[in-house]
């Protein structure tokens, strides 16, 4: 259930870039919301003089890990780091995916693709499984932290610890089978049950936590519908009580 990021790039506005993460930072420890301007995104998808060798993945491998802090937090567990940019005028989307089998053998998997409009077909993209042979090191540093070094840059990505999140016994219907936590890039968290009698898997909406989205009736059946006024997600609460769960249908 992908929902595509936006954000960074630019050379040519690198003081409007400083200025807006100084006051972006400054709102955060006010504990306000972050602003984003038009006038930002109208200044980074109109700039035409940006050099990105965008056919060669190892310089937009180079581009994406130098433009990272030192560490980085991996929320979805499916452990895809995502990432985004404008290049004169074109939107790229992409992540750098800490894959479980190729971490262990020294290795990531780096992609992206032309972000286009929704009306149009993405085009197919470019994928690699990057590691010693493209001068990319992966490193164990912690029981789930992994640092990543090209060239002279190494950034180390944190992945999602959920493995002490369980559901409330009453979320499981009879037969329930708990599989695990999931949390989804678009920051809602549900739990993965199997019902081997229904033969169905169900996504439960977390709810021991507070939803990262805002879920209202839909316009149409008895109320149990709900959806995401963010993402979209549709939702079916199984009871009218107050001790009702949500499950993706």
């Amino acid at each position: 259930m992908p929902i595509k990021l936006q954000k960074y790039l630019h050379v040519s506005i690198a003081a409007l870039g400083i200025a807006m993460m100084m006051s972006a930072a400054a709102a955060q420890d006010a504990g306000l919301p972050r602003l984003q301007t038009n006038e930002a995104y109208v200044a980074e998808v109109t700039t035409r003089n940006q050099t990105l060798a965008i056919n060669d993945p190892m310089a937009v491998f180079a581009y994406v890990l130098g433009s990272l802090p030192d560490r980085v937090k991996v929320y979805p567990t499916e452990n895809h780091y995502y990432f985004s940019f404008d290049l004169n005028g074109t939107r790229y989307a992409g992540n750098i995916k800490i894959d479980a089998r190729l971490r262990a053998e020294g290795k990531v998997e780096f992609s992206y693709y032309e972000d286009r409009a929704s009306w149009l077909k993405d085009t197919e993209g470019t994928g690699l499984a990057l590691g010693p042979s493209h001068g990319v090191t992966v490193e164990k540093v912690e029981p789930l932290a992994y640092r990543v070094s090209y060239g002279k840059k190494s950034v180390v990505f944190a992945l999602n610890d959920l493995s002490q999140v369980k559901p409330p016994a009453a979320a499981l219907a009879p037969n329930d089978q708990f599989i695990g936590p999931v949390f989804d890039e678009s920051a809602v968290r549900f739990f993965l049950v199997f019902n081997p009698k229904l033969k169905l898997f169900h996504y439960i909406l977390d709810e021991t936590i507070t939803p990262a989205d805002v879920f209202v009736p839909a316009p149409v059946g008895d109320g149990r519908i709900l959806i995401g006024k963010r993402t979209g997600f549709a939702v079916y609460s199984t009871s009218r009580s107050e001790n009702s769960h949500r499950r993706f249908p």
